[in-house]
């Protein structure tokens, strides 16, 4: 309805005027310098009204083709933005399946127009590294430490773990160490260092570690135990390489509980056999008091019987060695070391045909291994 009278108010407008025009036309006199132009009024009227339409025309134009542009330039990124997602989910499969050098490829195409360059640049350092191209890894490695989006422990955490898989074990050590500052209870960190000085065999290091990994409960109890043990066996075997006294020493730090270990005493029993016979015996004596006294508490464990059997040949307590030995094999009829310590107690004895059967059924187990 508003429509309808806009155009009836400018039909009546135009009628008016064109009657006006009529009655008294006039003229328009325009004059520069020598020269001058006449000309109707209403015809400079019309001609000035054309001119702003082809002004306004034309300005539209220039904008619509402007647009035109920015519309084709958004176009453009969003195709490429669409083929670079389209690259990444590729080269991440490819990165799942082990094709190192495809993965690598659509990773690093994509990584311009996607969203997630970090990730890319991780993925990529991977698929190099699987190339065995570490210098490449380092290069995407440091592009990512460069963009500065990605927190400095994830990305250390990530290069080390590159690096162990990669068995450049220095390397991750070094930083790893950088690392420990920024977040010394973090459990992977203390993992990974863990991981690293058991490669490098510094045992001195991890137990030092050994503490913050127990504090922490990075481990459970019985894989602490077992570091533990692993530990201290390690220490104990550098230090019997070496003159003086270093393995006694090493001796001394040993909690007491686990100088029970078969595994742990057996290194150091030779050496201190060698020193003082008297004390061998001692030690012997005591740790078989012990290792019995244990045995009332935990009567079905096959490492503690296996101990004992030991503890008894070296006692030559033949008959005791026997019943511990034939009963930690009752428990843990898997273990070969069992068999090969009764077989050997069965020489010992003169009984030559139950040592070979026994050696036999150890070697058996070995085979299936």
């Amino acid at each position: 309805m508003k429509r309808l009278v806009f155009y009836f108010l400018i039909l009546l407008f135009a009628v008016w005027g064109g009657l006006k025009i009529a009655a008294d036309p006039g003229y328009l006199l325009i004059s520069y310098q020598k020269n001058t132009i006449e000309m109707p009024v209403w015809f400079a009227a019309v001609g000035i009204v054309l001119a702003f339409f082809i002004f306004y025309f034309l300005l539209r134009l220039v904008s619509h083709i402007s647009s035109l542009r920015a519309r084709i330039r958004a176009w453009n990124r969003q195709r490429r933005v669409r083929r670079a997602w389209q690259r990444t989910h590729r080269g991440f499969i490819a990165l799942a399946a082990g094709e190192w050098a495809l993965a690598e490829s659509d990773l690093i195409r994509a990584v311009k127009y996607t969203d997630t360059p970090i990730l890319n640049y991780l993925a990529a350092a991977r698929a190099a590294q699987g190339q065995n191209k570490i210098a490449q890894r380092d290069e995407y490695l440091a592009k990512i430490a460069a963009k500065g989006r990605l927190p400095e422990l994830a990305l250390g955490l990530t290069q080390a773990q590159l690096q162990l898989d990669q068995h450049q074990y220095e390397q991750a050590l070094a930083t790893l160490q950088q690392l420990q500052h920024l977040a010394p209870k973090h459990t992977p960190l203390l993992l990974l260092l863990k991981q690293t000085y058991i490669h490098l065999h510094d045992w001195s290091s991890l137990e030092i570690l050994f503490p913050q990994l127990e504090k922490y409960n990075v481990l459970s109890s019985n894989d602490l135990q077992k570091l533990q043990i692993k530990i201290y066996e390690g220490l104990l075997r550098s230090a019997s390489k070496q003159k003086g006294d270093s393995i006694a020493l090493v001796w001394q730090r040993i909690p007491k509980e686990l100088r029970l270990q078969a595994d742990l005493f057996n290194l150091y029993l030779p050496y201190i056999s060698q020193q003082d016979h008297q004390e061998a015996e001692k030690i012997i004596r005591n740790s078989l008091h012990n290792a019995e006294s244990l045995l009332k508490a935990q009567p079905n464990d096959a490492d503690l019987l296996f101990t004992l059997g030991g503890l008894c040949m070296r006692s030559q307590l033949w008959g005791k060695a026997r019943s511990y030995f034939e009963a930690s094999l009752n428990l843990a009829p898997q273990k070969p070391v069992t068999y090969f310590e009764l077989a050997k107690l069965c020489e010992q004895l003169g009984e030559t045909d139950k040592a070979m059967d026994t050696y036999r059924r150890g070697l058996a187990l070995c085979s299936t291994k």
